[in-house]
């Protein structure tokens, strides 16, 4: 027989796995190209899933230094990178293409930009724009202040503006 303790973990759980999983998987196949994402996703998931079980909270940065720690673990047996975002309108950059393959060609060109980026820039743009974590929550993921956090940001969406407009100023959204 169930206890009703347990269902509150399995329900609180199950609303946290459906908010996170996709953006999780989205910044595992960027850190871990060339891997099984869902399958790191799923090892991160089943982290949460015991310290569910214990009571624990899950916290979003909890779950992403977590994520973070499995993805070091692939990571650091495969050295490349490729970030799936949808929407970098935020940095300064216009996706939208007319047709499909236009999209897929500045999706291409924006990943290109983005792995010219030192890691400690581009992973917290991939944790706010790709993930959509806030700031706060981005921070404790990566283990930084909020304060070089922002600063880390700052930065990123200076030199990756720059290399849109340097390398391919047709993307470059105009700022006004």
């Amino acid at each position: 027989m169930r206890r009703r303790s347990d269902e509150r973990h399995e329900s609180r759980f199950a609303q946290f796995f459906r908010a996170h999983y996709l953006p999780a998987v989205g910044l595992t196949q960027w850190r871990a190209p060339g891997s099984d994402a869902e399958a790191i996703v799923a090892e991160a998931f089943l982290v949460a899933w015991q310290r569910a079980l214990a009571g624990e909270e899950l916290s979003v940065p909890w779950f992403y230094r977590t994520l973070r720690n499995k993805i070091g673990d692939h990571y650091r047996s495969h050295q490349r990178r490729e970030l799936p975002v949808d929407d970098l309108q935020p940095l300064g950059v216009d996706l939208a293409g007319d047709t499909y393959e236009e999209i897929v060609v500045n999706r291409i060109l924006i990943y290109d930009i983005l792995n010219d980026i030192p890691l400690k820039h581009a992973e917290p743009l991939a944790l706010v724009y790709g993930c959509d974590l806030s700031q706060q929550d981005a921070a404790k993921a990566l283990g930084i202040s909020h304060g070089a956090l922002r600063k880390r940001l700052e930065r990123a969406r200076v030199v990756f503006a720059s290399k849109v407009e340097q390398i391919h100023p047709e993307l470059a959204v105009e700022e006004g």
